[in-house]
């Protein structure tokens, strides 16, 4: 896997979600609420690219033998009573929605889920979701970050 050469907005997108991942870690919710705004300024689709990119590998190298709905289920309770009390914010729902997506399924259209979601809120999830896969197995975030680089650069150059 050769690394991509970030430089511009592509580095101030892996800095700020360096940085959310990080403030999730150590529950430090002004860190994260400030991270995941600075990600919100980027552009959705490519935010939402990066961290799926991110999120399916983890979550399939965290389980060797596939991911089944109870792997899916244990890890949104674990991962909301992780940050719920550092970050009050946390919505399963949202956790749902992180986890069925990084596997190309929709739980169910957004304005028939049972609470409001928003891209935002995806997004903070989705941070929660890494940092939480992330500390379980003892792996960091860099290389990580560089193979989802990586493959969606190898799907850009695909789709040229």
């Amino acid at each position: 896997m050769t690394p991509v050469e970030l430089s511009g907005p592509l580095l101030a997108l892996s800095r700020a979600l360096t940085d959310a991942v990080q403030a999730a870690g150590r529950a430090d919710t002004a860190a994260f609420d400030e991270a995941t705004s600075r990600l919100g300024r980027f552009d959705g689709e490519h935010v939402r690219r990066l961290l799926g990119a991110v999120v399916r590998p983890l979550l399939e190298s965290s389980n060797p033998d596939g991911v089944d709905g109870d792997d899916l289920l244990e890890l949104l309770e674990d991962c909301a009573r992780a940050a719920l009390p550092w970050w009050p914010g946390v919505e399963p729902v949202a956790l749902a929605v992180v986890l069925t997506g990084a596997f190309g399924i929709d739980v169910a259209p957004r304005e028939e889920l049972p609470v409001q979601i928003e891209d935002a809120d995806v997004t903070q999830h989705a941070v929660l979701v890494v940092d939480h896969v992330l500390r379980a197995s003892g792996r960091p975030l860099k290389p990580a970050l560089d193979a989802a680089f990586v493959e969606i650069a190898r799907e850009d150059g695909q789709d040229t």
